[in-house]
């Protein structure tokens, strides 16, 4: 089921959103064991936790910043002046 479902998600999005996502997948893991079975945490596996997380979001800002500055580069009918 997960490699079918895997292999859908990847079709549908770049290899990197899908590597980004299977990074959330391990996070979400890790993180309903640690609610569910009161696993201790040390504090090397919440820096790790941290910083997926933090990776996660720097990369969605810097995509979402990079797709918004591609789009203003792109003329309007407005800003093409007809010689």
């Amino acid at each position: 089921m997960y490699n079918y479902s895997s292999f859908a998600f990847l079709a549908a999005t770049s290899p990197i959103s899908h590597s980004i996502a299977n990074c959330m997948r391990r996070v979400f893991v890790v993180a309903v064991s640690l609610l569910y079975f009161r696993n201790p945490v040390s504090p090397l596996a919440m820096f790790g936790t941290v910083l997926a997380l933090a990776g996660v979001w720097l990369f969605t800002h810097v995509k979402n910043a990079s797709s918004s500055a591609r789009l203003s580069l792109v003329p309007t009918a407005v800003e093409i002046k007809v010689i």
